[in-house]
């Protein structure tokens, strides 16, 4: 790595300390990401996609849950002669569903080589670069194992199950499995 490379990618690394609020020295290490930057990170990674900017990614802050959706049944529209005295008679058209959910941890691990890293330093947007490059890889990842996935193994096996088939329970597997909510 050459040295204005390091010093752009360790002002990277600070950057992401910061978000944080952990130290620069602790960022190659394991720490829990603050859930403020998981919404952000989430936000533009549904940003990046003209497909999941199209379906709801609804957050949720407990690892297991159960979701109240509110919708609507019925109809509302009337006609009502008032001439006369009758009061027109207003309906409740909402509808509660409830939605039970369990958060299963996905791992989203990745090397940039060194001479990746000196191409990229050659710009001022580095930081972006970087950020986007992750940002679109993850976002290609979430659609391929929300068509592909049938189900979430302790250990994913890319070579056996290169659609990442076995890295999550994807959208189209939980409509298999529950068709009656679809």
């Amino acid at each position: 790595m050459r040295q204005e490379t390091r010093f752009k990618f360790n002002a990277y690394l600070s950057r992401v300390a910061e978000l944080n609020g952990i130290d620069a020295g602790d960022v190659s290490k394991k720490f829990t990401v603050e859930p403020s930057v998981t919404q952000t990170l989430m936000n533009t990674m549904q940003e990046s996609s003209d497909f999941l900017t199209r379906i709801n990614i609804v957050p949720v802050s407990e690892m297991k849950g159960e979701k109240i959706g509110i919708g609507v049944t019925g109809s509302i529209a009337s006609t009502t002669d008032t001439a006369g005295g009758t009061e027109r008679q207003p309906k409740d058209f909402s509808k509660l569903a409830s939605n039970k959910y369990e958060c299963d941890q996905v791992n989203f691990d990745f090397y940039i080589r060194y001479k990746t890293l000196d191409l990229w330093a050659r710009y001022q947007d580095f930081q972006l670069r970087i950020r986007n490059a992750i940002i679109k890889r993850q976002s290609l990842d979430f659609i391929m194992a929300g068509f592909n996935g049938v189900k979430r193994a302790e250990t994913s096996d890319r070579n056996s199950n290169p659609m990442l088939q076995d890295v999550a329970v994807g959208w189209l597997q939980k409509y298999r499995m529950k068709p009656r909510r679809a």
